[in-house]
């Protein structure tokens, strides 16, 4: 799916983005944001989104349909964290918002 696809993709059916095995976060704004989730220890290994489109960044990667996964968007420098805005669903103990 091209970058626009991906979006209006996530956009109808929540983010992340799922294909097959494959998942791809997205990210909308002027600068990438980074994805940390407890697959990857969470800020021990931010993971950085790439541009896609003007404005829309993404990172792709397999997962196990049965996967469960926490995550949120992170700027390594202010060590923010921010939850998905194309996510309706919270994890219900809300540990990526510390």
């Amino acid at each position: 799916m091209t970058g626009v696809e991906l979006l209006k993709h996530a956009r109808a059916t929540g983010n992340p983005a799922v294909e097959g095995e494959t998942v791809a976060f997205l990210w909308q704004g002027q600068t990438a944001s980074h994805l940390i989730d407890d697959l990857h220890s969470w800020e021990e290994h931010p993971q950085a989104l790439q541009p896609v489109a003007p404005g829309l960044w993404a990172l792709s990667f397999d997962l196990g349909r049965d996967a469960y996964l926490e995550y949120a968007f992170y700027d390594p420098l202010t060590e923010q964290r921010w939850p998905d805005p194309l996510n309706p669903r919270r994890a219900s103990d809300s540990t990526c918002w510390r």
